[in-house]
């Protein structure tokens, strides 16, 4: 099957190509240099294993040390394909297609770059523990 576009047809469509990569590495976060964590693994109800690091010592032991862990970057690649029929006919239309890659740690929740947001506020005005007064 042949398709033919008239001139005119090409002033009516725009097609755009985006790409974004971003790399980071050194950030800093918070380590915890006074727990001992040990290794076990959980059974959950639908019947995977899941691997935990239980604390073996008392809370309170915890140290936490503002520091550039080893390990923690941050590696991001994605494109953004748009094609746009302006209005023309009483109709319009944007289509957009996005694909992208993200690996290593998030340095403001050390979770990876696919872990679900903080649904409760903000890090920085949040404690992360309690204080004792």
């Amino acid at each position: 099957m042949i398709h033919e576009a008239s001139p005119e047809a090409v002033f009516y469509v725009a097609v755009g190509a985006t790409y974004l990569r971003k790399s980071g590495r050194d950030f800093t976060g918070w380590e915890d240099i006074g727990g001992e964590y040990g290794t076990d693994v959980a059974l959950l109800q639908d019947g995977t294993s899941l691997v935990v690091y239980p604390l073996l010592n008392d809370p309170s032991e915890r140290l936490f040390l503002l520091t550039n862990p080893e390990g923690w970057f941050l590696r991001y690649q994605g494109v953004l394909l748009t094609l746009q029929k302006r209005w023309s006919g009483r109709w319009q239309a944007l289509w957009s297609y996005s694909l992208s890659e993200a690996e290593g740690l998030q340095a403001s929740s050390g979770g990876g770059p696919g872990a679900a947001q903080n649904s409760g506020g903000g890090l920085f005005f949040k404690p992360l523990w309690p204080r004792s007064q």
